[in-house]
């Protein structure tokens, strides 16, 4: 599955949870950010930009992610409904005036 399939927009919610999931799952194999970094032909400085949430996540590095550290679709595809969720809830919130509060 690729990123544009899970996470179509990559709006900031997407991006929040899938660089938390990735910096879990770069922990877990025991990788430095350089090193990641290095794997995916980028400085650390833009690697970290994408765990922070600040960056998309091109479809290349996507693959490669996926790869080196070995990422579950199941759990991306519940991060990408959990995005979903909480844009449609802003969307709501904006357009209501009668929103729970």
């Amino acid at each position: 599955m690729s990123i544009e399939e899970l996470f179509p927009l990559q709006n900031r919610y997407g991006r929040f949870l899938v660089g938390l999931y990735l910096s879990r799952r770069r922990g877990e194999r025991h990788l430095s950010v350089e090193e990641l970094a290095q794997l995916l032909s980028m400085s650390p400085l833009t690697y970290r930009r994408i765990e922070s949430g600040r960056s998309k996540i091109s479809p290349q590095n996507f693959d490669t992610l996926t790869e080196v550290l070995d990422l579950d679709m199941d759990d991306l595809i519940e991060l990408s409904r959990i995005a979903r969720i909480k844009h449609i809830n802003d969307i709501s919130k904006s357009l209501s005036l009668n929103y729970p509060q």
